[in-house]
């Protein structure tokens, strides 16, 4: 179950962050007659990704919901959210450590290329 539920809150940022990007492709400004029907078909592609998909989800976040209450749901989501940013912290910490070594090395110090890394991971 709590398998489920963390495929569900994954599922669910998924869809969100699919909806934001494909309110990005309206910012496109097609050229050429090619561009134009690419773009329509990835749109059209998209949509019809969503709307299958969506309802599988929601079938499915509603048989969860009656294996275990929503309050438990939530708590589950929270936990892996709150692992998932942990483990987001701590790959940042190891980038900022390679990116100083390798300005290091290559001694470009001066440039202070990691500087917002080190104010990212302070």
């Amino acid at each position: 179950i709590n398998d489920l539920a963390c495929a569900q809150s994954n599922l669910s940022d998924q869809f969100s962050q699919l909806a934001a990007d494909s309110q990005k492709l309206r910012l496109l400004e097609p050229h050429t007659h090619t561009q134009i029907k690419l773009l329509k078909h990835v749109t059209m592609a998209i949509y019809q990704f969503y709307s299958e998909n969506m309802f599988m989800f929601r079938v499915s976040r509603k048989r969860l919901a009656d294996l275990m209450p929503i309050e438990t749901i939530e708590l589950i989501q929270q936990a892996i959210n709150k692992m998932s940013i942990e483990r987001v912290h701590i790959f940042m910490r190891q980038i900022t450590f390679e990116a100083m070594n390798l300005e290091i090395g290559y001694k470009l110090v001066s440039t202070n290329i990691t500087a917002p890394l080190v104010h990212c991971v302070g």
